[in-house]
């Protein structure tokens, strides 16, 4: 009776513990899997349903939209990252709080708890420090020789075996192979010992590695125990390695050491550099913070490990990193290769490609095969890149919380923070997140092409970590990204993979194992590779038929050359078609290329498109309008004013719309692609938004932006030596505008000059960077948009746009929970999806901004009564974000630009700034914006030499007669309906008829002794009509607030760099300087 009380008590003392242990989460709407008493939620490991990597990447689908959730080992709960910012800070920014692993024995004598993975605190500063000098690529650099030699005894086994199987092909257990091969190369590199598991496979080294580094099921419960109960391990003395491991491995690195000593041995491997660490000889001369020769995937040194220390570490401290290099060496670097080589026989084409790269260095480099061959090779880092992509070596990085810490609100749907507390576990889920189709498209396929130079940049930070994140990342990663290379290399230089009949296809990982490997084994087929011409043998019986099939042939070459003929004949017609209308009404045009038509000198990259429209307006001085082809479209170029006056205003319904991008994007529904009653509407919406009353109150915010840019110049000119600092405008206006956008439009604090790869800046400049791809990309939307959409292309990638969406729902989201008001573009959106956004601070003459803005018309002051989706306000939003991005920031670095090579305007300008500084007392606001004559001047003359838009495009909706296009005419041109026309707004700013001295930097246009003589419709940098660029105001003050920011505290001059006379680049849509917008500051006496 009392045993059943007691053990009644029991359960209900176990029931109640572990309801608290379950429920805390819960109470701050963390989201988990529901626990089973004691196992948590570790039954499908423990039962081996799942491999821990698929239990772990279900979790991570399944709570995708959470940013943190807790999953329960046993009854430990353990908190797993989803959010890359959390990780960023988790793994960096508040390292201090995540310092340590969990524990496994730290505070034994094991070697797995005086290793470097598993110290704590300063022990483990110090440690990685002395280690850090061990693991640059000047040190991996020494040991590259013996990896190779260990690759040559692999394969002169693999040839022997092959040659008496006597077989064209070799089955072999790629993982066994590997593995023979990390064992050997751990010998030789790390214990100068020559060992040949591939034709000694019993010795000694290998059959002990074996024993420690195969983490069977038992193993793995051990792991778990150690991890999640480390104090009853420690009085039970579990421990990984058996008496006899230890032993072993303490007489041979001991017994290595004695022996080296007494006979004064040095070789560059990883016992001497030990041996230099304890004597505290080992240098950190060769430390370097950006020494990432290794390829893609290496991690940097922190500063932790470059600190310089004065420590005595006994043997079983050494002892112990010899062990943890071994296991690392031995088992996950093996698994990596067995994987590459498993991808490389799945992928024939990637395996062709590098085998082709891998001969071409053999032969640049007379077979020989060093540090040097291995680091120029791209495609093969390409290739490594991708398989750590999709095999990382850790599935996962843990830390334990070291002292409490906020991790904020797990969901959108949460109310309150949620405080980690010390000593929980962390874990991030690598694997999940390389598997992750949000950051890397197509998941499960093995694409290299990922990490070429044109497209590894797009992939986020902190996403790829297969080395790990921050301070605590993997000291060796150099050494296993260099041996992977060497065992390919030697691999393919030999051999050609294919899959065998006991190949895993598709791959599944063996539940039975904590390691990842693939179910049944990674069996592939090994054939010699032979390169040169293949030789065919020729059947005698071919000969007989040989004629035949000539005859054959040439019939077969005549009905397809006469098919040739036929489409030649028709495509000639069509095109003779298509280019010939012009002709028929006297239309003056270049001579468009078949198919290209005018787009030749542009697509080819003779000419900018700017000039390219410049010079097609200067051919035809006497012209009304002139044609154009863009590929088989035609367009119409404007050239006379009183024809663009009613285009634009008098007859503006009948170009009522801009080009359609032919998609539903997020570009498609911006307001600058939207038609007819629907564009009506959305500018009737936003236009109260743009009104100077509500520009005002974003003046402080551009403020606060300039100021940190100022600050962040003049911190960098006082550091230089020369008293000056030469500096790429274009890249730092474009921080500027990232950092104003972030801040006015959604209420974001940035600041791009020291947080130099913020995520907001480079999903911004992925976004916007319309390179010669793009701008291909944006002539075939606008020119076949429904082949477009069919291919379903965008102008901007999945990622960006996911970033953007998911930025302005959940700050939408986040301000009506929290009820904030702030005077910025996210407010001014969600009160005109209210319809709360009034017309009252419309007026026709609303122009405060300067002579450069333009009014609205009374299509903008209509009032309305329309709900709009939120995909239509986030569409405005990336709308506002492109525009302030690129086209502020281009139009901002030319002034700059114009200001620094017409110093009698800087000074001039600069002499206003001073004395509105010293009228206004320091302060600066819309009022000192809108009183400085001189400023307004400069500004609209910039905007007249360089403007945001270099022409501008509207489609004819219905049949409209533009007039004749010359005096000699004799019959009018009917546009006809979904005709493009365009006003071509460079050519008119440089037409020496409206702007004498056209290239000319001269203000005193737009005094006010001179400005009236500007013809009216001439100057449009803003475009002209209802259609006008809604957000003039904003562009020119944000102009203006820079300029002012700059010049009250710079003196701008051109350096070396400085591109004079301007010319622009071709390799861009955007108008930027060749060579870049490098001027020189100087801090202003």
């Amino acid at each position: 009776m009392i045993i059943y009380l007691v053990g009644i008590v029991v359960f209900l003392v176990l029931v109640h513990y572990l309801s608290q242990v379950f429920s805390r989460f819960y109470r701050y709407g963390v989201k988990f899997d529901m626990p089973l008493p004691i196992i948590g939620n570790m039954a499908d490991m423990l039962l081996r349903r799942k491999h821990i990597v698929d239990a772990l990447q279900e979790i991570y689908n399944r709570y995708s939209k959470e940013r943190f959730i807790v999953r329960y080992e046993f009854s430990n709960p353990i908190v797993i990252v989803h959010d890359i910012e959390l990780v960023k800070k988790i793994t960096v920014k508040d390292f201090e709080h995540f310092l340590d692993h969990r524990s496994i024995f730290s505070n034994s004598d094991s070697y797995f708890g005086r290793n470097l993975f598993s110290m704590k605190g300063q022990e483990w500063k110090d440690m990685r420090s002395t280690l850090s000098p061990a693991f640059t690529s000047s040190k991996i650099r020494l040991m590259v020789p013996f990896m190779v030699e260990v690759g040559d005894q692999m394969i002169l086994a693999l040839k022997q075996k092959l040659k008496d199987s006597k077989a064209d092909t070799l089955e072999v257990d790629v993982k066994d192979m590997t593995t023979r091969f990390a064992n050997d190369v751990v010998a030789t590199c790390a214990f100068g010992l020559k060992v040949d598991s591939h034709h000694d496979p019993e010795n000694s080294f290998y059959v002990m590695g074996k024993k420690i580094s195969t983490f069977t099921f038992r193993q793995i419960l051990t792991f778990f125990f150690l991890m999640n109960l480390p104090k009853l391990a420690k009085l039970m003395k579990l421990d990984f390695l058996t008496e006899e491991g230890k032993l072993f491995f303490k007489d041979l690195f001991m017994g290595t050491m004695r022996d080296r000593e007494e006979r004064n041995i040095i070789r560059p491997d990883m016992i001497h550099l030990l041996m230099e660490a304890k004597k505290g000889k080992l240098t950190h001369d060769e430390v370097k913070t950006n020494d990432t020769a290794a390829g893609f995937a290496t991690v940097e040194e922190s500063s932790v490990g470059q600190t310089k220390i004065n420590r005595v570490w006994t043997d079983h401290d050494l002892i112990a990193q010899a062990v943890l290099f071994f296991i690392a060496g031995f088992e996950t670097v093996s698994s990596g290769m067995s994987f590459l080589l498993y991808e490389l026989a799945v992928n024939p084409d990637v395996q062709d490609r590098l085998a082709q790269e891998i001969k071409e260095v053999d032969a640049k480099n007379n077979g020989k095969i060093d540090f040097n061959s291995i680091q120029n090779m791209v495609y093969m880092d390409m290739v490594v890149s991708e398989l750590l992509r999709m095999w990382p070596p850790g599935i996962a990085l843990d830390r334990i919380c070291v002292k409490d810490y906020n991790l904020g609100k797990p969901n959108d749907t949460a109310e309150r923070d949620f405080i980690v507390q010390k000593g929980t576990g962390i874990s991030i889920p690598v694997y999940a997140f390389h598997r992750d189709p949000k950051f890397f498209p197509n998941p499960n396929k093995f694409d290299p092409e990922r990490f070429s130079e044109k497209n590894k940049h797009l992939i986020s930070t902190f996403v790829y970590m297969p080395f790990g994140s921050g301070p605590r990342n993997c000291i060796g990663s150099r050494f296993a990204l260099f041996e992977i290379k060497v065992l390919t290399y030697q691999i393919l230089q030999h051999f050609v993979l294919s899959p065998s009949a006991k190949t895993c296809i598709p791959a599944e990982l063996c539940k039975e194992t904590f390691n990842i490997k693939l179910k049944g084994g990674h069996w592939l087929d090994f054939q010699i590779r032979t390169y040169g011409t293949f030789k065919r043998q020729i059947d005698r019986r071919h000969y007989v038929n040989v004629f035949a099939y000539i005859y054959f042939f040439l019939q077969k070459m005549i009905i397809f050359l006469i098919w040739v003929a036929v489409l030649i004949a028709v495509l000639v017609l069509y095109l003779r078609q298509v280019y010939s209308r012009f002709s028929r009404y006297g239309v003056k045009f270049l001579k468009p290329v078949p198919l290209l038509g005018n787009m030749g000198r542009v697509l080819f990259r003779r000419e900018h498109f700017a000039y390219d429209i410049l010079n097609l307006y200067r051919t035809f001085p006497e012209e009304r309008f002139v044609g154009r082809f863009e590929f088989l479209n035609e367009m119409v170029m404007i050239r006379d004013i009183e024809l663009i006056k009613k285009i634009t205003v008098k007859d503006f319904e009948y170009f009522l719309d801009h080009r359609t991008l032919g998609s539903d994007s997020v570009f498609g529904r911006s307001l600058f692609f939207l038609k007819g009653q629907e564009w009506k509407d959305m500018r009737s919406t936003l236009s109260p938004a743009f009104t100077s009353s509500k520009i005002r109150l974003m003046i402080p915010f551009m403020v606060d932006v300039g100021d940190q840019m100022t600050e962040t110049l003049k911190r960098k000119i006082k550091a230089s030596k020369d008293g000056y600092l030469d500096v790429d405008c274009k890249d730092l206006t474009t921080r500027y505008s990232n950092d104003v956008i972030a801040s006015c439009a959604f209420g974001l604090k940035v600041n791009s000059h020291t947080e130099v790869d913020n995520q907001f800046y480079t999903m911004g400049k992925e976004a916007t960077n319309f390179n010669f791809r793009q701008m291909i990309m944006f002539f075939l939307l606008v020119n076949m948009p429904k082949v477009i959409k069919f291919m379903k292309w965008e102008m901007i990638s999945e990622v960006p746009r996911t970033f953007f969406r998911n930025l302005v729902l959940d700050t939408m989201k986040d301000r009506e929970l929290r009820h904030i008001i702030r005077p910025d573009m996210i407010h001014l959106l969600m009160e005109a999806k209210k319809g709360k956004l009034s017309h009252e601070d419309v007026q026709p003459n609303d122009a405060a901004a300067g002579f450069a803005t333009v009014e609205e018309s009374s299509v903008g002051q209509k009032e309305l009564n329309r709900v709009w989706h939120d995909d239509d306000l986030i569409a405005q939003a990336v709308l506002f974000f492109v525009a302030g991005f690129e086209s502020v920031s281009s139009t901002m670095s030319f002034l700059l630009y114009e200001l620094a090579v017409n110093p009698d305007v800087q000074e001039r300008l600069a002499q206003e700034v001073k004395e509105h500084d010293i009228k206004n007392g320091g302060k600066f606001d819309f009022t000192s914006i809108q009183n400085m004559t001189y400023m307004d001047m400069v500004v609209s003359e910039l905007l007249r030499r360089w403007p945001p838009a270099v022409a501008m495009d509207r489609v004819c909706n219905r049949d409209y007669n533009l007039g004749k296009p010359n005096d000699k005419a004799e019959k009018d041109f009917i546009l006809r309906k979904g005709t493009c026309v365009m006003m071509p707004t460079f050519a008119f700013h440089q037409d020496p008829e409206f702007f004498p001295d056209p290239e000319k930097f001269d203000p005193e246009r737009f005094s006010e002794e001179n400005k009236h003589r500007i013809q009216p419709l001439s100057y449009m940098p803003f475009g002209l009509g209802p259609r006008n660029c809604i957000g003039s105001r904003f562009a020119l003050c944000e102009l203006k607030v820079m300029t002012y920011q700059v010049l009250r505290q710079m003196v701008l001059s051109p350096c070396e760099r400085t591109c004079i006379p301007a010319e622009l680049s071709t390799d861009s849509f955007n108008i930027r300087l060749q060579g870049g917008h490098w001027l020189r500051f100087k801090l202003r006496e």
